[in-house]
């Protein structure tokens, strides 16, 4: 009975250790996959490596991706999928059987036994959602990872598991590749906005001006005809002047009766417009259309107007309907002050070249207002993209995974480590820590001033919250040999707040009173009760280095240090306060702070008591 007991023990020992080396096994595979992952931004180079990646972890055949389209609600398979030779029509059809499913349901699917129509056997198939969240929603959804086993291959539910947390993965690169390409497509666009601007103010000649203008905007929007349209002062008519079609100048003798047109409605509206199909639009007017044999579907109008005078016309059209967006129209608007200033000052020293004083005096104030625009066009780009650079997922995914691998290696998951390493894990995780807690600041500042935060009022233990709170800046203070001390009113036990962000008030208090106390200091948390206002004040003291009563009206705007050398000895990005100031605000209350320069300072948050 014994030695049956012990062989049965034996038993159970192998299993779990042959149950935790496949885990470990498994991890190990879906961490390289991820690796593999993490460092692809090119969008096909990625879709390639997920197929390649996913067939790999749970040896499989063949992969298929199947990606959402938004704008036509529908899954469109990517391309011919990666794996064993040409696709059956059965593994063709069984993909897309299980890859609708899990759109449609937002769950895992699995086909072991499938039978084509034609009545011949698939291979076993999976299919996992690719989205960024385990929870369903619909906004996170990316689309459908589908891969097939051999003829002998059956999945299980942990074959299952492993490729949706590989999807999970996949779905943040492929967000950060549509980010990267959204991020570089908009500085190409700005690049070639900023060249034509250069290359408008490069002439003053007016032939010249306008050649230039109508060619680069051909190039930019990929139009088939681009025309310049002038009104006739004797007839009233809107004529065309100058018209490129597929980068070749023909003489289009058109004009267009007054009031007809969609030149001529822009011009009346005095606004620019965008039409889908023109074709179907009833202002509308297709000689210049039959004379080129160049039909025009997609079309934008754009008016060039001066205080004074009107210049003309510009139109873009397409042969393709549905082409130009709103967007192309917002950048064609961004250049058309340019363009306009371009062509007036060129029409000025045609008119006025006898006057050549004068005209000295005018092209030098015109080339300015171009030089201030082109500046701020070049700084808008700046600002987009150190914006994109600061909080975009490329900066947040790749910290994320820095933080969570640090901290698996500092619970020694793969392995024991020697104290010098793991003192250098900690270093870069609480470094990690700390940067993130940065970019949170910002975002959190973000989404209150766009008025997307929402505070979840519950009943808090005031005294058990104050404790958290000293004990998160606890080892900092002693590390500075600061004296903290704790006092409470016994009145006050429990308060209805929203316990993460009023945390967080203290805690950006608190971290201050930390960093601007000299060592062998003190700092302070009092919470006392106004019972005839019915507030409870929590009030964080420092005998640090004070404020200077000039510099009170900055305390609480973002992004402020009041003291380039605070900044440079102390660090910090100037949130904090901000932060703190912007969500008692959010409960309802204030903060008020006395403070006397080298002596300390006392900041009290007041919050309405609901009990």
């Amino acid at each position: 009975m014994a030695l049956h007991a012990h062989e049965s023990g034996n038993k159970s020992e192998r299993q779990a250790e042959e149950s935790l080396q496949r885990q470990v096994t498994r991890l190990h595979k879906l961490y390289l996959a991820n690796l593999e992952l993490s460092g692809r931004l090119d969008k096909d180079f990625l879709f390639e490596s997920v197929l390649s990646q996913a067939v790999e972890l749970v040896n499989g055949s063949h992969a298929e991706l199947y990606l959402y389209q938004p704008g036509q609600n529908a899954l469109k398979r990517h391309k011919p999928g990666l794996g064993d030779k040409a696709q059956s029509a059965c593994s063709a059809e069984c993909g897309e059987v299980v890859a609708e499913k899990v759109w449609a349901t937002g769950l895992p699917f699995i086909a072991n036994d499938y039978e084509h129509g034609e009545g011949e056997k698939c291979s076993a198939i999976a299919g996992v959602p690719i989205r960024q969240h385990a929870a369903i929603a619909q906004e996170s959804f990316v689309g459908v990872l589908a891969v097939q086993g051999h003829a002998s291959r059956v999945f299980t539910q942990e074959d299952v598991e492993l490729l949706e947390m590989f999807a999970r993965q996949a779905a943040l690169a492929i967000n950060n590749a549509h980010v990267q390409a959204v991020a570089l497509s908009y500085a190409d666009r700005m690049v070639a906005l900023q060249q034509f601007a250069q290359a408008l103010i490069a002439s003053l000649d007016l032939a010249s001006v306008i050649g230039t203008a109508l060619t680069h905007i051909q190039q930019l929007f990929k139009a088939a005809r681009v025309s310049l349209l002038q009104p006739a002062l004797e007839t009233g008519q809107l004529c065309y002047t100058k018209t490129l079609v597929r980068a070749e100048w023909v003489d289009a003798s058109v004009c267009l009766q007054p009031g007809r047109g969609i030149a001529a409605w822009a011009l009346e509206q005095a606004a620019p417009i965008v039409i889908e199909d023109a074709q179907k639009d009833a202002h509308f007017e297709n000689s210049l259309d039959e004379l080129l044999a160049c039909p025009t579907r997609a079309l934008m109008s754009i008016p060039l107007l001066t205080r004074e005078s009107v210049i003309g016309v510009i139109e873009i059209a397409n042969s393709q309907p549905g082409v130009y967006t709103r967007n192309d129209l917002n950048d064609l608007q961004a250049v058309t002050p340019i363009l306009i200033m371009a062509i007036d000052n060129a029409r000025l020293y045609a008119e006025l070249e006898a006057e050549r004083s004068l005209l000295a005096r005018r092209v030098a104030e015109r080339t300015a207002e171009l030089s201030a625009a082109n500046a701020e066009l070049v700084k808008a780009v700046r600002l987009k993209d150190e914006f994109l650079a600061n909080v975009s997922h490329e900066l947040r995914t790749p910290l994320n995974a820095i933080l969570g691998l640090s901290q698996i290696l500092c619970e020694q998951a793969f392995g024991p480590l020697n104290d010098r390493q793991l003192g250098s894990l900690r270093t870069i995780h609480e470094s990690g820590q700390r940067l993130l807690g940065i970019i949170n600041h910002i975002l959190d500042l973000s989404k209150i001033e766009a008025g997307k935060v929402q505070l979840y009022f519950a009943p808090v233990v005031v005294e058990s919250l104050c404790m958290a709170s000293l004990d998160s800046i606890r080892q900092e203070a002693d590390g500075k040999g600061l004296n903290v001390s704790l006092a409470m009113d016994s009145h006050v036990t429990t308060l209805q707040a929203d316990e993460r962000y009023l945390k967080q008030i203290l805690l950006n208090l608190l971290d201050n009173a930390v960093k601007f106390t000299q060592p062998g200091g003190a700092i302070g948390l009092e919470v006392g009760s106004d019972e005839e206002r019915q507030l409870v004040c929590f009030t964080v003291w420092d005998t640090g280095i004070g404020i200077a009563a000039k510099n009170m009206d900055q305390l609480f705007q973002p992004f402020v240090q009041l003291d380039g050398s605070l900044s440079r000895q102390y660090g910090g990005t100037g949130l904090g306060l901000s932060l703190a100031h912007r969500l008692a605000r959010l409960h309802d209350g204030s903060i008020t702070v006395e403070s006397t320069l080298g002596q300390g300072s006392r900041f009290t948050v007041s919050l309405p008591w609901r009990k």
